[in-house]
């Protein structure tokens, strides 16, 4: 019997000891599969947060697209504007600067048209002047002319009348003479020959009108 009890000792120890085991077993177990549930809830709860962040990285790419877009057109509107801007403002340059040369060039035309008017006109003037003038001397002349011819046939007739039956008549003498030229001296200075016809010369006053009618 101790031989017999002493046999089964081992193996009962042996029972317990792979029953105490297998209870831890089972423990470690019931904890790895509570561990294995919590690590499912958190892998649950990250895949829905990594849903949520993806669908906020979504919406804030397409924020800032709308915003780059935005940008974008805001800068191309700027430019734009700026290029037009400085096209204005060259026009604007450009057409000052021209009007200040049409300016000038309108001063100059109208001085040199004041000037030439002036020239056309004092010529103008001085050739009147000389005309009249001429024209004056001659007409002068003619009646001083005219005056003495007149007291000549006076004196004529007068002497034809007293010496009708004695000498004869010098209106015949006068017609059988020649008429001697007229004198070009009057008051001990030569006088003008020329006519008022052939001193005024109308040419400058027509060519003044001409030119006024051009302009």
């Amino acid at each position: 019997m101790d031989s017999g009890s002493y046999q089964r000792g081992p193996i009962s120890e042996k029972l317990e000891a792979l029953s105490s085991q297998g209870q831890d077993m089972g423990e470690q177990l019931r904890l790895l599969r509570a561990r294995n549930g919590e690590l499912e809830g958190r892998a649950k709860e990250l895949s829905s947060r990594k849903l949520s962040l993806q669908q906020k990285l979504l919406s804030v790419d397409a924020e800032l697209g709308r915003k780059a877009a935005e940008s974008n057109l805001q800068a191309e509107n700027t430019n734009d504007t700026r290029s037009r801007l400085q096209k204005a403002l060259r026009r604007k340059q450009d057409l000052v600067f021209a009007i200040a040369w049409m300016k000038a060039g309108l001063a100059c035309a109208s001085l040199h048209h004041i000037t030439s008017l002036r020239r056309n006109v004092n010529a103008l003037m001085s050739t009147m002047i000389s005309g009249e003038g001429c024209l004056a001397e001659s007409s002068g002349e003619t009646h001083a002319a005219r005056q003495r011819s007149t007291v000549v046939t006076k004196e004529l007739e007068k002497g034809a009348t007293r010496t009708h039956h004695t000498f004869p008549s010098p209106v015949h003498e006068a017609d059988n003479t020649e008429a001697a030229p007229p004198s070009p001296y009057k008051f001990g200075r030569p006088q003008s020959t020329h006519t008022a016809r052939e001193t005024f010369d109308p040419g400058p006053q027509r060519r003044f009108m001409a030119y006024a009618k051009g302009q």
